[in-house]
């Protein structure tokens, strides 16, 4: 998976699953911790609305809209 792909990916589960812990991030993404961490305070620095409780684990604090990307191969 791409680094784009990753970001992607981890948005996506953040809109879907509403609070996801590190670990699960880790379980899903299968890149280090140091890149995982890199990752988020990527998203941060993009204006992207993350927020960590540490009982919970990671959310959006608010709702976000992405535009829909198809990311199949052209036929």
């Amino acid at each position: 998976m791409t680094k784009t792909e990753r970001l992607l990916f981890i948005i996506n589960l953040l809109k879907v699953k509403k609070t996801i812990t590190f670990d699960k991030l880790l379980e899903k993404c299968r890149v280090s911790k140091r890149t995982l961490y890199r990752d988020i305070a990527f998203l941060s620095e993009l204006n992207f609305p993350i927020s960590y409780d540490k009982n919970k684990g990671y959310r959006l604090t608010k709702k976000i809209n992405l535009p829909r990307m198809n990311f199949n191969k052209g036929k």
